[in-house]
Parts: C-alpha cells; sequence; structure tokens
C-alpha cells in the first residue's frame, strides 16, 4: 500500500514498511496499480509520470493480493 504522504507499507519486505520511499499525490492525481506476477511486484504510477515499484512475496496458496492506496487529509478522494 502506499499513502498520500509518499509513505509506503508491507508485509512482504520490512524494508518497505513504514517508510517515505514512494510519491506523494493528492486531488486530481491519477493513481495506476499494476501487478506483475512473474517477478513479484507491484507498480503504482502517478499520471504516468511518476513510479514506484514495491517487491512482494507469492501471496499463499488460494489467496490473493489486494493492492490499495491510503488517502491522509480531509477532503480527500479518490
Amino acid at each position: 500500500m502506499i499513502g498520500s504522504f509518499g509513505h509506503c507499507y508491507s508485509h512482504s519486505y520490512k524494508e518497505f514498511n513504514d517508510v517515505f520511499k514512494s510519491f506523494k499525490f493528492e486531488d486530481g492525481d491519477v493513481i495506476y496499480i499494476e501487478y506483475d506476477p512473474i517477478d513479484f511486484k507491484l507498480r503504482f504510477s502517478k499520471n504516468k509520470v511518476e513510479y514506484f515499484e514495491l517487491s512482494i512475496i507469492a501471496p499463499p496458496q488460494n489467496d490473493a493480493y489486494h493492492p490499495c492506496v491510503s488517502l491522509y487529509g480531509q477532503n480527500n478522494s479518490v
């Protein structure tokens, strides 16, 4: 998961958990999320200009990932 202030969270790798490594975004930005099941990556992009890649472990059998973004602050919207 990534947050609007540039924070990222991951249960797969601690170096990606609760750290500022992503890009910031705000109202009006379009966030795209791409899942790469071969290289086990989540790729987030903002307005198809800024990119952030997150390494993940394979999900347990019969389970799935649910990528998401988090909005901080009042009156934020998607």
